[in-house]
């Protein structure tokens, strides 16, 4: 699972990208006990994903219980309409998905650019 993990000062951001299946979750769950334990703003970019399985799914979700738990931000930044579909056809629709606009010119978590845009 091609999977990118960027740590700034306050923020953790983990980057997936292609079909994130069951294959990929333990790997995916390595690198969430990571940055739950670094104490930081967490945010998921799906913005190079393509499917969410049901299991990731889970696993998405959990991360964000157990952030909250730790008085931990946690979001899901970049969600491409397929990705977005799927989530509300598993009948989830409010795993935290919002990142203020402000958030969004922290350079870790500047969309990334294509071949075209460089």
């Amino acid at each position: 699972m091609p999977t990118a993990l960027s740590e700034g000062e306050t923020q953790c951001v983990i980057r997936l990208e292609g079909e994130i299946d069951v294959a990929s979750a333990d790997e995916l769950k390595g690198i969430m006990i990571t940055a739950i334990s670094s104490g930081k703003e967490i945010h998921v970019d799906l913005e190079s994903t393509t499917d969410l399985d049901v299991t990731v799914v889970q696993l998405l979700w959990s991360t964000s219980r157990e952030a909250e738990k730790s008085a931990r931000s946690f979001s899901l930044v970049h969600i491409p309409d397929s990705v977005r579909s799927a989530l509300r056809d598993m009948g989830i629709e409010d795993i935290p998905a919002a990142v203020s606009p402000t958030k969004m010119a922290d350079p870790l978590l500047t969309p990334a650019k294509s071949a075209d845009d460089r």
